[in-house]
Formats: C-alpha cells, sequence, structure tokens
C-alpha cells in the first residue's frame, strides 16, 4: 500500500507519461522506475503492482468528473453549454494525459471500469443533446440536426487531449477561449452571432 502521498502522486504522475507513451499492456515496471529514477524494486514501497498503478490512475481520472455529474440546469441554453464547455476543457487542460488514456485506453477496458468509461461520452451526449434542444427552442441556436451538433461538440472536446499537452506554447486560458468561441460561434443562430460579434 502506498506510505508517501506526495511522492505517490509524483510517481502516478511519472506513470501517466510512460503509459501514455506505451500503452498499459506495453508498460513494465522496471519502465516506470527508470522514468522516476528510482530502481525497481523502490516502487514496491509505494505500489504493489502494475494493476495498483493503473488502478489509482483510473480513480483519480473517475475522481475529476465526480463533482461534475449535475452541471446546473437552470439558465439559458447559451450559459447552460459554455458552463459544461468551459468545465470539460478546464479538466482536459488540467489533466490532459489522464484524460488522453481514458479516450484511449480505458473504454475499451472490460468490466467496471471499461463500462464507467463507456458511459461517460452517452451522459455527456445526453446532457449536450438536452441542452442544444433547448436552444434551438428558444432560438439561440441554429436549426440543424441534435444528434450530429452534439456529436460535433463531444468530438471537439474528446480531441482536444490528444493534441493538448502541458508544455504546449499556449496558454490554458487561451486555448479555453478559443475552444469556447468555436463551439459557442458555431451553434448560435445567425443573428444571435451577428449580434455578439
Amino acid at each position: 500500500m502506498a506510505r508517501d502521498l506526495s511522492r505517490d502522486e509524483e510517481i502516478l504522475q511519472i506513470a501517466v507519461e510512460v503509459v501514455w507513451r506505451k500503452g498499459f499492456a506495453g508498460t513494465k515496471l522496471s519502465d516506470i522506475a527508470e522514468a522516476a529514477g528510482i530502481v525497481k524494486g523502490s516502487l514496491y514501497h509505494y505500489f504493489d503492482s502494475k494493476e495498483e498503478i493503473y488502478a489509482r490512475l483510473v480513480n483519480n481520472v473517475r475522481a475529476l468528473f465526480e463533482g461534475e455529474a449535475d452541471l446546473d440546469t437552470s439558465g439559458s441554453a447559451i450559459e447552460r453549454l459554455e458552463l459544461f464547455v468551459r468545465s470539460r476543457v478546464t479538466i482536459i487542460l488540467q489533466h490532459p494525459l489522464e484524460i488522453a488514456l481514458l479516450n484511449r485506453d480505458l473504454v475499451r477496458m472490460k468490466g467496471a471500469i471499461g463500462d464507467w468509461a463507456r458511459e461517460g461520452p452517452r451522459k455527456n451526449f445526453a446532457v449536450i443533446r438536452k441542452i442544444v434542444l433547448q436552444g434551438q427552442k428558444d432560438g439561440s441556436f441554429r436549426a440543424a440536426d441534435p444528434d450530429l451538433v452534439s456529436s460535433m461538440i463531444l468530438g471537439v472536446l474528446a480531441h482536444v487531449p490528444n493534441w493538448y499537452h502541458r508544455d504546449h506554447p499556449s496558454q490554458p486560458e487561451e486555448l479555453l477561449r478559443e475552444v469556447l468561441e468555436y463551439v459557442m460561434g458555431g451553434i448560435r443562430a445567425r443573428e444571435a452571432t451577428k449580434a455578439k460579434v
């Protein structure tokens, strides 16, 4: 079991980078130890196995979204969609590799972890679709197939961690603003877009 929490987290961050490069199946404890600058046997001071490291990584990713389940359901469609996008992009920018692993590896896993990872996009799709329908009904969003629009928004969010990494030259606030402008500019009704400019 882990004893030194600050060192645990440091090793977990290193493990995320190694697993991202090599995949879970291709990663050995010796790879993580080498990247952490310690001998393999020292890892057992912190973790019992590679599976425990991965379980901790999974739990960390799950914890990022636990408080997100019930985003505010009041407000205009524009406010709700901006809140949703802002919330998701902020998490992605703070934890890009962890979210990339979720998108790439966890969704392919069997069992409870894989089920949870696959359920997330379905829930997000349902939330976005409700917001899109609200915005189309009140005229703030352009008329379009709500399933297509929701899928496109999810696609934008799903691909941010594939290209963004912590050493990216742009500041997180700038990237957040750009993603928000792109999503919101694409969905607003034409009159609302002209009025915003």
